[in-house]
């Protein structure tokens, strides 16, 4: 009985250390997960941290490629729309010109037309005005035979040899027909006096009108020649105009060119900022990446623990 008491105490005492050493493992082995987790909840801690810091930095960077995107667009659109207004002013002053320049050549046609009207009105004036002169002239010739009473001296010889039969001629008679052969030759003669006073005065008017003419002429002529230094001088003017509309055309498309390699420069320094940003968005997604593995196993940690 005592033998047999003595092996069951026996065995008691290794059992007992024997479960106070898996006690003791159990310890350990506890307290270093203890250990082993705390130290894992301080790195996922740290982890997320820099995880959110970078989302932050990832989330900015896109707010500002937005925003670049946004004012590069916004420039461009400014641009385009300057470059719009300035062709629509070209063709603005590209309608005004030639509608100048078809007024101007209308005007010109104008007075072209006036200008041969109005040397026509001159020399019809011209011709009235001799036939005027010569029929006036004419008039006043015969009213003056009449008021002399040389109409009817000629009348009378008239009468006389018209009814004459008589082959005798006595005395009486040929001293008559000798003073009316003397008096027929002074009425010649002064019908003669007065056909060259006529003749005269004739001359002397055609004179007068023929420097009314030159006058005319003359201020006509200057007045062309005065309307013609003032077309000339205007349409200098309009050509003038038209090479300056034509340099400030050119000025302006040399401006668009150059706002359009301005504007082509800007959208290539915005492509390639854009894409050194977006090849930095790509190294932090592989620097994230990278934390895959490290990420796996914090999540299985947790779940093991859990």
């Amino acid at each position: 009985m005592i033998h047999l008491y003595s092996n069951h105490r026996g065995m008691a005492l290794v059992i007992m250390k024997v479960v106070l050493c898996i006690l003791s493992c159990v310890i350990i082995v506890t307290k270093g997960i203890e250990d082993s987790n705390t130290q894992l909840n301080w790195n996922l801690r740290e982890k997320l941290k820099a995880v959110a810091n970078l989302q932050v930095d990832v989330a900015g960077l896109v707010r500002d490629i937005n925003n670049e995107e946004a004012g590069c667009n916004e420039t461009i659109s400014h641009l385009m729309e300057t470059h719009t207004g300035l062709l629509d002013k070209i063709k603005n002053n590209n309608k005004i010109l030639a509608d100048l320049l078809n007024k101007i050549y209308q005007e010109e046609l104008k007075h072209e037309v006036m200008e041969r009207k109005l040397k026509t009105v001159y020399e019809e004036l011209e011709i009235v005005g001799f036939v005027y002169e010569i029929t006036y002239q004419d008039a006043m010739f015969l009213l003056h035979m009449r008021t002399n009473g040389t109409a009817l001296e000629c009348q009378a010889i008239a009468r006389s040899e018209f009814h004459s039969t008589d082959r005798d001629w006595s005395p009486r008679i040929l001293n008559s027909m000798k003073t009316s052969k003397e008096s027929r030759k002074v009425m010649i003669l002064r019908n003669k006096v007065r056909e060259a006073e006529l003749e005269e005065a004739k001359l002397v008017e055609k004179y007068k009108h023929l420097m009314m003419l030159r006058d005319s002429n003359k201020q006509l002529c200057d007045l062309k020649i005065f309307d013609l230094r003032e077309l000339i001088s205007y349409t200098e003017y309009v050509l003038q105009y038209s090479h300056d509309a034509v340099e400030t055309m050119k000025t302006d498309l040399e401006v668009s060119v150059v706002l359009s390699e301005s504007l082509t420069l800007e959208i290539k320094f915005g492509e390639t900022l854009m894409h050194s940003i977006t090849e930095n968005i790509k190294a932090y997604r592989k620097l994230k990446e990278s934390f895959d593995e490290d990420e796996a196993c914090y999540v299985s940690i947790k779940n093991w623990s859990m």
